[in-house]
């Protein structure tokens, strides 16, 4: 095990101390960068596509970042089995995500504990290795 890892309790922690926004991804906290006008007019438009989409759809809805995404990486061996969910939860922040019958995941603390039904991440030159490398794999 790293001892340079940073588990989900320290993660939060961190975050509620901190000013900004912030993933952690395999035991590493990444800070995020504001976005560029570009990506924030690319967001802006697929935002509203998928409004339009969702106005049809009973149960479903769009939500843009930030919004914290948890997710656990249960195939990871390097840490034992009762200490996975505190090393290998990692926290995203997609740029977009659509949400079908969600009411039932967010919880006492109004967090959105379940899977998005859709997530789109905007590629921009500063994150694309990271979001398309450890991202990716984060969400898969």
């Amino acid at each position: 095990m790293n001892p340079d890892w940073v588990t989900y309790s320290q993660f939060v922690e961190y975050t509620e101390q901190n000013d900004g926004r912030f993933e952690l991804i395999d035991g590493i906290i990444y800070k995020l960068a504001s976005p560029a006008f570009t990506h924030q007019r690319i967001s802006k438009d697929i935002h509203e596509a998928f409004m339009m989409y969702c106005r049809d759809l009973d149960g479903c809805d769009t939500f843009a970042a930030p919004f914290d995404i948890k997710c656990v990486r249960e195939e990871r061996e390097e840490v034992p089995d009762d200490d996975k969910l505190e090393y290998f939860t990692c926290v995203v922040q997609p740029d977009l995500m659509i949400f079908c019958d969600y009411e039932k995941d967010i919880n006492e603390r109004d967090m959105y504990d379940g899977t998005p039904t859709i997530v789109i991440e905007i590629l921009s030159p500063s994150n694309s290795r990271k979001d398309v490398i450890k991202k990716e794999a984060v969400m898969t």
